[in-house]
């Protein structure tokens, strides 16, 4: 899909006879440029619960653009974000710890599949730190891309005391 296609399907968010709840953008070669456009759609439509624009070639300037917009708008529907095999990096993961920790969110399941430089440490802190508060998350697809090991220190980390009292009181 082009930046013009995204511009228009942005236009149709605005039409009240817009009732859509899904939005499928998996494998169309969206990259950053797109990925603002499409934020800047979502930032004022609120209907959505599910996107998966997974398979694409967004980084981290198009995550960051998609968390604001989300976040901004109190998109507070949005169920599940499928983001997988897009190569945004450690920055990416940074953005999207503000959309994980929203006291707004209603993200079910978060699929970030293949995460680029995804076994590195940082990365699983930022996450499970990001996670220690959130009370909505049911599912949070890694992929491969995380070690045995960090895998551990994810564990030890979700395994804390607040955190497991935190999700039990929701």
């Amino acid at each position: 899909i082009t930046v013009t296609g995204l511009r228009a399907l942005s236009g149709f968010f605005q039409s009240e006879s817009c009732r859509l709840e899904s939005l499928g953008l998996g494998g169309v070669v969206m990259d950053d440029e797109g990925a603002i456009v499409l934020a800047t759609g979502l930032a004022t439509y609120k209907p959505l619960k599910h996107l998966d624009i997974s398979g694409n070639d967004i980084g981290d300037e198009g995550i960051a653009a998609l968390v604001s917009g989300l976040t901004i708008a109190a998109n507070t529907s949005l169920e599940t974000l499928r983001l997988s095999r897009n190569p945004f990096t450690i920055a990416g993961i940074r953005s999207l710890s503000t959309l994980i920790q929203s006291e707004r969110s209603c993200l079910k399941l978060l699929d970030l599949g293949s995460i680029r430089n995804g076994d590195n440490e940082e990365v699983v802190v930022i996450l499970a730190n990001a996670l220690t508060n959130n009370t909505s998350l049911m599912n949070l697809g890694l992929g491969y891309d995380i070690s045995e090991a960090r895998g551990v220190t994810f564990s030890k980390l979700l395994c804390d005391t607040s955190s497991i009292n935190n999700i039990y009181s929701s």
